[in-house]
């Protein structure tokens, strides 16, 4: 309830409203309020086709837009993906090589095909 609104209903000393229908009144005057506003707005501010023709072109642009967005985040992810699998590639191979330096026995070198399961 609003400060200093009351109903006799309450408060027999209460002379300052009835907030039993109060707050029925501000909502319907809120609604009316805001359907004058579309009101208004749609007669005066908006373009009725025009507006509509150039949201949905817009629409389309962006859907657009955004599928080759996507496309080059995941064409670069794959560049990064592969640029490490061959830095691992080179990293076993080094490992290999000097484990190779130090015994006789001399396991198959890695390739970037076995890496992809970023085993390290």
């Amino acid at each position: 309830m609003a400060p200093g609104r009351c109903s006799t209903w309450m408060n027999q000393n209460c002379n300052g409203g009835d907030s039993a229908i109060e707050p029925y009144l501000v909502t319907h005057h809120q609604l009316l309020a805001h359907a004058a506003t579309v009101h208004v707005y749609k007669t005066k501010y908006q373009l009725a086709n025009v507006s509509q023709s150039k949201q949905s072109t817009t629409a389309a642009a962006q859907v657009k837009r955004n599928r080759s967005r996507r496309f080059e985040k995941t064409k670069e992810q794959g560049e990064v993906k592969e640029k490490k699998n061959a830095t691992k590639a080179i990293v076993a191979n080094l490992t290999v090589e000097l484990l190779n330096s130090r015994e006789e026995s001399r396991p198959e070198p890695f390739t970037t095909e076995d890496l992809e399961a970023d085993i390290f």
